[in-house]
């Protein structure tokens, strides 16, 4: 379901969500992805996907969140922006899909200095994510 270079191992799994860590323990807190199944019974994926989708742009209500890229289609949805942390603004980047009838969603978030490597590898990772 997703190919992860070998910057990353698996990690443990939280209420559902699949955590995916730093091989190098030194920048733990400095990336990290995370690949969620959003299901609510009785609502379509499509509903989920579009649910999830709101609630993760609506998140920057705060002034610590900002979008700077949203797209909704059918079966997926992009969105990416950066959030106001207490040392830095991190990146951030959210891709949802629906896969055998569940709604998916990966997300990553990085730290500034890390925007060369994520740029190269990024692609290649949402590409995966399918």
């Amino acid at each position: 379901m997703i190919d992860l270079p070998n910057l990353f191992k698996k990690g443990p799994e939280v209420s559902g969500i699949q955590w995916f860590d730093a091989v190098d323990s030194s920048v733990h807190d400095d990336y990290w992805v995370t690949v969620d199944c959003n299901a609510e019974d009785g609502v379509s994926a499509s509903e989920n996907l579009k649910k999830a989708y709101q609630s993760r742009k609506q998140q920057p209500q705060s002034d610590r969140i900002i979008v700077t890229y949203e797209v909704l289609k059918p079966k997926f949805f992009i969105l990416s922006g950066t959030e106001k942390d207490v040392n830095d603004n991190l990146i951030w980047y959210s891709k949802g899909i629906i896969r055998e009838g569940r709604n998916y969603e990966l997300f990553i978030r990085y730290m500034p200095k890390y925007k060369a490597l994520f740029d190269s590898i990024l692609p290649k990772i949402a590409a995966s994510f399918h």
